[in-house]
C-alpha cells in the first residue's frame, strides 16, 4: 500500500522510538509532496481507461491518507519551529496547491467521468482548518493562568493581556518562519492576522458588554486604541506586511463610544469631586510628580508594559488631563493659581533669573510639560483626538500673560 513502504520490517529492535519518529517525519518530508504528484498520475490515467473498480477503490482511500497527512502537517504549525516540521510543512502546502489545481482541470467533464473524490477542496479544508487552530489557541490562552501575567490586577486584565500577547506572539512566527513554507499568492500572514483579530475582537466585544468597572474598562480601551494598533500591528517585524485598513478595531464603534463615554464621565465626577474638596490643585507638587514618575517610565517601560505599575502610572496622568479637558473652568483656575504663586514669589524678593535683559521663569516650560505629556496619554486612551482641543484652548492665553 502507499503509505506502508514508510520502514522496512528488518529494522533492528534496539533502535528506540524516538528514532522511529524521526524516521517517519524524514519520510513524510520527502514523500508528501511526492505522493500528491503520484496520486495524481494514477488518477488520470485511471479515468482515460477501463480499470477494475478495485483500483478506484485504492485510490480513494490514497487519497483520503494524503488528506490526512496534509491536515496534521497544518495542525502542527505552532508544535514545533524545527527544520524538520517546516519542510514537512512545506510539502504539505505545495501538495494542497497541486490538488486545488487538479480540481480545476477536472471542473467541467462529465459527471460520470469524474472521480467521486473531486473536488478536494483542499484550500477551503486549509483554511477552516486555521480558523479552528486560531480560535483554539486563544482559548488556551484566555485560559492559561500561568503566562506572567500575575502582576495585572484582575482577572479581565490578565485575560486581554494575555489574548494579545498570544496574537502578538504568533503573528511573529508566522512572520519568521511560517511565512516562508507558504507562496506570497496565498499573503498567509494577513490570513492569520484576519483570523486573529476576529478572535481577539470577539472576546473582547464579550468582555465590553459584561458591565467593565472603571479599572477594567480602561484597561481594555488601552488596548483597544494603544496596544493592539501600535505595538503589535506596528512592530518592527510586522509594520507595513499586515493590511490594517482591512481589519478595523477590535470594537464595533458603539461599543467603543459606550466604553469611552463610561471612562470619561467617571474621569470627570471624580476628578471634579477631588478638586471641590481640596480647593486647589498644588501645581508644583504635581509636576515634581509627574517628571519623577516619567523618568522612572523611560527608563523602565519594557517591564512596565504588562503590569499595574505602568496603568498606574498611565492613570495617574489621565487623572489631570481630565482636569484639563473636561473641566474648562477649573484649567483657567488651575493656570491663573499657578501664574499667582509665581508672582507671589517675585514679591517675597526671589528674584527670577535674568537671561539677555529679560526676567526667565520656569513656570512656562513646566505647564507646557504637564500639557504636552498629557495630550501624549490622552492619546493612548481617546481614538478622537479633536477631543485634545480642550486641552490646549487654554494654553495660548496662559503664555501671552
Amino acid at each position: 500500500m502507499l503509505w506502508k513502504n514508510r520502514r522496512q520490517q528488518n529494522h533492528n529492535n534496539n533502535h528506540t522510538e524516538e528514532n522511529d519518529r524521526d524516521c517517519v517525519e524524514e519520510q513524510q518530508e520527502e514523500q508528501l509532496e511526492e505522493v500528491s504528484r503520484r496520486l495524481i498520475l494514477r488518477e488520470e490515467q485511471f479515468f482515460s481507461q477501463d480499470s477494475p473498480d478495485e483500483e478506484e477503490d485504492q485510490l480513494l482511500k490514497d487519497f483520503e491518507e494524503l488528506k490526512l497527512q496534509m491536515w496534521m502537517a497544518i495542525h502542527n504549525t505552532f508544535t514545533s519551529s524545527s527544520s524538520e516540521q517546516l519542510n514537512i510543512l512545506r510539502s504539505a502546502v505545495a501538495s494542497i496547491q497541486q490538488q486545488e489545481v487538479q480540481d480545476r482541470l477536472w471542473t467541467g467533464r462529465p459527471e460520470d467521468r469524474v472521480p467521486v473524490w473531486r473536488p478536494l477542496k483542499c484550500i477551503s479544508t486549509h483554511n477552516n482548518l486555521l480558523q479552528k487552530i486560531v480560535e483554539s489557541r486563544v482559548k488556551k490562552a484566555a485560559e492559561d493562568e500561568l503566562s506572567g501575567t500575575e502582576e495585572l490586577s484582575s482577572p479581565v486584565k490578565r485575560e486581554v493581556c494575555r489574548l494579545g500577547k498570544r496574537v502578538k506572539d504568533d503573528l511573529l512566527t508566522v512572520e519568521r518562519t511560517v511565512k516562508d513554507c507558504y507562496p506570497p499568492q496565498m499573503d498567509i500572514l494577513n490570513v492569520y492576522a484576519g483570523l486573529y483579530h476576529q478572535r481577539f475582537s470577539t472576546r473582547l466585544t464579550e468582555l465590553a458588554a459584561s458591565g467593565l468597572d472603571i479599572d477594567d474598562c480602561s484597561y481594555l480601551l488601552f488596548w483597544v486604541n494603544h496596544c493592539y494598533p501600535q505595538t503589535i500591528l506596528k512592530h518592527e517585524d510586522l509594520d507595513g506586511k499586515i493590511k490594517t485598513a482591512c481589519l478595523g478595531s477590535l470594537l464595533l464603534q458603539d461599543d467603543l463610544n459606550r466604553l469611552e463615554e463610561q471612562y470619561l464621565s467617571h474621569r470627570e465626577v471624580n476628578t471634579c469631586t477631588a478638586l471641590n474638596g481640596r480647593g486647589k490643585v498644588n501645581l508644583f507638587m504635581f509636576i515634581t510628580m509627574l517628571k519623577h514618575q516619567s523618568l522612572i517610565f523611560r527608563l523602565r517601560a519594557p517591564q512596565y508594559l504588562f503590569s499595574d505599575c505602568y496603568f498606574t502610572w498611565f492613570r495617574c496622568v489621565n487623572e489631570q488631563v481630565y482636569v484639563l479637558s473636561f473641566l474648562q473652568d477649573k484649567v483657567k483656575l488651575w493656570l491663573s493659581t499657578a501664574l499667582k504663586k509665581e508672582e507671589e514669589r517675585w514679591l517675597s524678593s526671589k528674584t527670577p533669573e535674568l537671561i539677555d535683559h529679560y526676567y526667565f521663569s520656569p513656570l512656562a516650560v513646566d505647564v507646557i510639560q504637564v500639557i504636552d505629556s498629557s495630550l501624549t496619554e490622552f492619546s493612548r486612551v481617546i481614538r478622537d483626538q479633536s477631543k485634545a482641543q480642550r486641552i490646549t484652548a487654554h494654553l495660548e492665553s496662559f503664555l501671552c500673560r
